[in-house]
């Protein structure tokens, strides 16, 4: 008889462990570079499923913060909530540079 694998564990063979600490998202992927996954019949940014897994619900009016750096990570450790003021500045550099080009 085949066991009956709960959902969640399906999600692990997508993830690779870096030296660094961070943890890779090896699944799909949006076209601004986040990772993407399907759970429940929606299509999510896999860092904020892993988070809201991992440590609870995102805070209302809150964005997920990359403390790495790294958009590919979904590591709950390397996110945090910040407000969208104090996203925009923990990130100095435009977002997108072609809005910049002339």
């Amino acid at each position: 008889m085949i066991s009956e694998q709960p959902p969640q564990f399906n999600v692990y063979r997508h993830l690779l462990f870096m030296e660094n600490g961070c943890v890779e998202w090896l699944g799909g992927y949006f076209l601004s570079g986040y990772p993407k996954i399907k759970k429940d019949g929606k299509v999510r940014r896999a860092h904020r499923w892993f988070y809201e897994q991992c440590v609870g619900a995102i805070p209302v009016g809150q964005q997920l913060h990359h403390t790495c750096r790294n958009k590919r990570c979904v590591y709950p450790g390397h996110l945090e909530p910040l407000s969208a003021l104090e996203h925009r500045r923990a990130h100095p550099e435009p977002r997108n540079y072609r809005r910049n080009v002339k």
